[in-house]
């Protein structure tokens, strides 16, 4: 029997997130007889660090401290490296595929190495040290990487025009488990009684981190046009850091690793966000039998596969527009919007067919590194 391959996934952080959550659920759903898995976190400890310890996986912490730490973080990243001999290297975002790349390319046994890509917009919203990353990476792309990963077609398309090599993109959507996220009565009349909101009223979610470019602000002026129509209807935030609510009915949670357990709840996902590449709620939520609306941002369209489920990002007055749309559904309507949106959520987004695909890229990739190792070895006799 063969020994596992080894694969060194080197990631910026591990506080909640897009791609950070999606690492973990690639750890803890991979063929552990195939794959030996290795985590570096370039900073420290985050909240997702335990999650990545039980999936089985061995994790570092560089605990690097910003812009000046970089040389020593590299240095470091490189002396793993060679330490561990991987197979392949995976970096997730771009200071990881930066640090990550430079540090297997020199001095850390120059394993291959495949870049991932979660942004859409590349330059938006970034700090300019960010964006001068991503410009250098551009360069780069051609000849550090093998494999270019994007979760997104927005996301791959941007980056080609930034001018990544557009001779080694991948794209492998973001996917949720079925069985994990699914409809579930009980978990919503839970969920219900818990923030004392009766069966019988809409109520319409927002989950994810409260940051800039997720645009909560314009989801909570969406919320109050909405209750001008309808009196009856509540607002759910579920994330971290959540800001007291400034208009009736909100109700907040915190960070929950049971999330499968909050979207039963809602009668609508709504997603706000000015930037995004695939996003995460509205997969699952769609798994869960939610329908969902979304601005249009990233692959955003593409995965809800309904144009009046989508406005403009930054238009308070439309994205209200296509909640009150779905509230106005008979429940006839409400049950066949629900079992066609889970449906298509397995259909083009399950973590099975997306696992399937970054494990063969592993192989291929290191099928690559094998061969070139042959040739060398033949070389040097």
């Amino acid at each position: 029997m063969n020994a596992p391959l080894k694969i060194v996934h080197v990631i910026t952080g591990l506080q909640i997130g897009g791609a950070e959550m999606m690492l973990c659920r690639l750890l803890e759903a991979m063929d552990a007889s195939a794959f030996s898995c290795h985590v570096v976190c370039l900073g420290p400890r985050g909240l997702l660090a335990e999650r990545v310890e039980k999936s089985g996986a061995t994790l570092t912490c560089l605990e690097l401290g910003g812009i000046l730490s970089l040389a020593s973080g590299w240095w470091r990243l490189a002396s793993y490296l060679r330490k561990v001999r991987p197979d392949a290297v995976h970096t997730w975002m771009y200071h990881a595929d930066l640090l990550g790349g430079l540090a297997a390319k020199f001095g850390g046994g120059r394993p291959p190495v495949a870049w991932a890509l979660h942004h859409s917009h590349a330059a938006g919203g970034m700090k300019r040290s960010t964006q001068l990353i991503v410009h250098l990476l551009a360069g780069l792309s051609r000849w550090i990487p093998q494999r270019i990963v994007s979760c997104s077609q927005a996301s791959m398309e941007a980056h080609k025009m930034l001018g990544y090599d557009s001779r080694k993109f991948d794209l492998i959507f973001n996917g949720a488990d079925s069985a994990v996220f699914q409809p579930d009565p009980q978990a919503r009349a839970s969920l219900r009684a818990e923030l004392g909101i009766s069966e019988q009223a809409p109520l319409i979610g927002f989950v994810g981190r409260n940051v800039p470019v997720k645009d909560l602000p314009t989801f909570m002026k969406s919320a109050t046009l909405v209750l001008k129509d309808r009196p009856d209807a509540h607002f759910l935030l579920c994330g971290p850091r959540m800001d007291p609510p400034a208009i009736p009915h909100v109700h907040i949670l915190p960070f929950r690793p049971d999330v499968h357990r909050v979207y039963p709840a809602l009668d609508l996902l709504a997603l706000t966000s000015l930037s995004e590449a695939c996003p995460m709620s509205l997969i699952e939520a769609m798994a869960c039998g939610v329908p969902c609306t979304s601005t249009a941002v990233g692959d955003a369209a593409y995965i809800i596969d309904d144009p009046k489920a989508i406005a403009p990002a930054g238009n308070a007055e439309a994205i209200a527009r296509t909640w009150l749309a779905r509230l106005a559904a008979d429940e006839n309507q409400k049950q066949q919007t629900s079992l066609a949106v889970r449906q298509r959520a397995q259909a083009f987004f399950s973590l099975e067919t997306c696992v399937h695909r970054y494990q063969t890229l592993y192989r291929n990739l290191a099928s690559q590194s094998q061969s070139v190792q042959t040739e060398r070895q033949l070389l040097t006799t």
